[in-house]
């Protein structure tokens, strides 16, 4: 089920003090982006492209996906990942964390827009990035420069700023299929 479907029921109330969220187990499809250069990236929206943490996964197309916590009828995400496309992956090893200073992540393949971009075109992404630091969940967002069209992935983490575990995800022989960010655990920011 796309997302988008999944947050028409979100009632935008603030649910109160003293609410415990209550993970739903789906898996929400958000969108797909490809990994051109053996990784796969996430940062703060204000840092990309030049700063990410990134795994190492092989190239081909990534399916982004976000679940949902649900606060008595307020929706917020609590999990985001990428997974190659078909793949059935299970949580790997913590491999880092992410800081959030602008209340959003970004996912997709930076390396590669690090390589292909001008220091100029960097420096418009980085400043266009932060315009989407207001979606209401997750979503698929592009920034039109000079040379090439950017896309990426955007969400809100959690309930802002922090920092955030960012797991690799593995396929039966142990192989990094991609990452899933924890942004809400038991109803509670990690």
């Amino acid at each position: 089920m796309r997302l988008s479907t999944a947050i028409r029921k979100d009632t935008g109330v603030y649910p109160g003090d003293g609410v415990t969220g209550k993970e739903r187990p789906t898996w929400y499809t958000v969108t797909t982006l490809k990994v051109l250069t053996g990784g796969i990236d996430v940062a703060d929206i204000g840092q990309i492209p030049a700063n990410s943490l990134r795994i190492r996964v092989p190239n081909g197309k990534y399916a982004i996906e976000a679940r949902l916590i649900d606060f008595a009828g307020s929706l917020c995400i609590s999990r985001v990942r990428a997974r190659l496309d078909g793949s059935r992956p299970t949580l790997g090893k913590k491999r880092g964390t992410v800081g959030v200073d602008f209340a959003a992540i970004a996912i997709a393949d930076f390396e590669y827009y690090r390589q292909t971009l001008t220091e100029d075109d960097q420096d418009e992404l980085a400043e266009a990035a932060t315009d989407f630091m207001h979606v209401d969940f997750c979503e698929k967002c592009s920034i039109s420069l000079e040379t090439a069209t950017i896309t990426f992935a955007v969400s809100k983490s959690g309930f802002g700023d922090g920092t955030y575990p960012v797991f690799a995800l593995i396929n039966k022989k142990n192989q990094p299929i991609g990452m899933e960010i924890k942004l809400i655990q038991d109803g509670h920011v990690l």
